[in-house]
């Protein structure tokens, strides 16, 4: 015994530094795993191979992960090892397994999206206890019901705000190919997923084949427009989730290609060629001349 304290601390460039100083709470979790709940870093974990070896390595459960704040005031683990996490803006169930989250507010049954810090409980029947600003949330976690159904998605596209395409994920027929002129500079699509359960819980995920590098993760944006694309084929892809992070991941697709410009295409290039063969047997016809005068 040293009698001595370490200090944890957000280090500004440092990734693996605690996400915050604020932290309202520190739960241990059943695989040992130290979870770190802060204001305005969202929740941290310190696994516990890291904590043995030293190693200062804190994994960041954030917005960018699909957290609705990044503001945790409580975590608790239920039987099943998920985590729930009260916030400023609802409630959130964690898989550490995978990193899923599940989120739920007022459009879900609760009361308030407002909880308060330090206002948690779990009793030994299993029974989670939430303090809000409306009251106090108590709930068995075995006893919820996931929504289990893959969204459908519609997709479209329009060129200069006109619809040249709609496609389902039901759709069995692949979609005939569009062909965009090369003056076609702006090409928007949009989708939704049709799963109105809590709809502004969809996620989306979206990638321009032929362009992006990978996928976009987005969720109240519903619609992307590309400008200018050079000539090629394309395939527009898009999956979704429902409000608890079902996905199809079968999605929507609808391919289509971007026609060169005039004096890049395939025939200017056969011309140009011409022509440059022709001015080269030409000097070279000249520079014969020249020889034989000499």
């Amino acid at each position: 015994m040293t009698d001595s304290f370490l200090h944890y601390r957000n280090e500004p460039g440092n990734m693996n530094s605690l996400s915050s100083d604020a932290a309202w709470n520190i739960t241990e979790g059943k695989d040992g795993s130290l979870w770190v709940a802060t204001m305005g870093g969202g929740l941290n974990r310190w696994y516990l191979a890291d904590r043995k070896a030293g190693r200062e390595v804190f994994h960041k459960y954030q917005k960018a992960q699909g957290l609705q704040s990044n503001t945790i005031y409580a975590v608790l683990e239920d039987r099943e090892g998920f985590l729930w996490l009260s916030s400023n803006r609802g409630l959130s169930r964690l898989d550490p397994s995978d990193g899923s989250l599940s989120n739920y507010d007022r459009f879900n049954g609760l009361k308030g999206d407002e909880f308060n810090a330090g206002a948690y409980l779990k009793t030994r029947a299993g029974q989670l206890y939430f303090g809000s600003a409306e009251g106090v949330l108590t709930f068995s976690p075995e006893l919820l019901t996931k929504n289990q159904h893959p969204p459908d998605i519609v997709l479209s596209v329009r060129s200069r705000e006109k619809l040249l395409a709609s496609v389902s994920s039901n759709d069995t027929l692949v979609p005939e190919k569009l062909v965009f002129a090369y003056d076609d500079d702006y090409i928007d699509f949009s989708f939704t997923a049709l799963d109105f359960a809590s709809p502004h819980m969809n996620q989306y995920r979206y990638i321009l084949k032929g362009f992006d590098k990978d996928w976009n993760t987005v969720r109240k944006q519903r619609s992307v427009t590309y400008t200018n694309l050079p000539a090629g084929q394309y395939v527009f892809k898009v999956k979704a989730s429902n409000n608890d992070g079902v996905w199809n991941e079968t999605g929507a697709a609808l391919p289509f290609s971007v026609k060169p410009a005039p004096w890049l295409s395939p025939g200017a290039f056969a011309i140009y060629a011409l022509l440059l063969g022709g001015l080269i047997y030409s000097y070279k016809k000249a520079q014969d001349r020249k020889q034989k005068l000499a």
